[in-house]
């Protein structure tokens, strides 16, 4: 995939970005745990992501899984417990003008595609702790890669 990234300038990214439409988003896997016997000072909160992209044969659609994990913990007696994690798997489907590469969706997965995702898994990683009676979460930033276009 790399090497095919390498290929592609940054004019034809900019132009396929240009005709990508977000059509559907879906959760697809949820699952949430709570420990309410851990009480302690607020300690950490981690988030784990991971993506695969999917291009459909006519390869004028792709659909990214995104798969997210948040932990978070509590400080007893000096040692970090966990307090709480939720995970979760949402699908999202795209369409496009033109054909999409390989090397297209590698660039897109790091540059852009945050854009989409992260407001989704915030505002349910929000909702879910808030049912859980957890108080507001202070998320890590997530930072899109820095890629050099290439000319």
């Amino acid at each position: 995939m790399n090497q095919e990234t390498s290929q592609i300038s940054n004019e034809l990214y900019i132009q396929l970005l240009q005709g990508i439409e977000l059509e559907h988003i879906l959760l697809v896997q949820s699952n949430s745990k709570f420990f309410p016997n851990k009480k302690g000072e607020p300690g950490n909160i981690i988030l784990q992501e991971n993506k695969k992209c999917q291009i459909a044969p006519d390869k004028k659609k792709f659909n990214v899984f995104h798969e997210f994990e948040v932990i978070g913990s509590v400080k007893i007696d000096e040692k970090l417990e966990k307090m709480f994690e939720i995970k979760g798997t949402l699908l999202f489907d795209f369409s496009s003008r033109e054909e999409v590469s390989e090397g297209f969706l590698d660039l897109f997965l790091k540059r852009n595609f945050g854009i989409f995702s992260i407001p989704y898994i915030r505002e349910y990683i929000q909702s879910a702790a808030s049912r859980m009676g957890i108080p507001q979460l202070i998320m890590p930033l997530v930072k899109p890669q820095i890629i050099q276009p290439n000319k």
